[in-house]
């Protein structure tokens, strides 16, 4: 039972990393000269830099800086690194908090379906929250 469960986590790991990659969006163009119909994948797709983003945890404001950086093997950018510039969450349970859902969100360059810290999820919401925000700014839009 436990290796079924954790094949179908790896497997719904890797469904999330490719398609946080790709939009879905296929626009399929009208038909050309020759016959042949053109289609164009849309990639989701970031500015490089450092943006900031806010989120409220239990204690208060959070605040954090998302680096994107293109990646060497490829043209795509992504989130390489989460910094805490401001919080004033209780460290017994904040400490937790940062570890494990910047480590998901970076493994998973997403903040959807990000497991919350048990004892800790206002903190981690407000984490997950102040992440996305800084995600919408660094977020291209054509």
């Amino acid at each position: 039972m436990k290796i079924r469960i954790r094949y179908t986590g790896v497997i719904a790991v890797i469904f999330v990393l490719v398609t946080a990659r790709l939009l879905v969006l296929i626009e399929r163009e009208g038909a050309e000269d020759n016959g042949t119909r053109a289609v164009t994948v849309f990639h989701e797709s970031y500015d490089e830099g450092l943006f900031r983003g806010r989120g409220e945890g239990f204690a208060g404001e959070i605040v954090v800086e998302v680096l994107f950086e293109k990646k060497t093997s490829t043209s795509s950018v992504s989130m390489k690194n989460i910094n805490i510039v401001k919080s004033e969450e209780v460290d017994k349970y904040w400490v937790p908090v940062m570890g494990s859902v910047i480590r998901e969100v970076l493994l998973k360059q997403s903040t959807d379906n990000i497991d919350t810290v048990t004892g800790a999820t206002q903190s981690s919401e407000g984490l997950l929250k102040a992440i996305e925000n800084a995600r919408k700014k660094a977020y291209k839009r054509y």
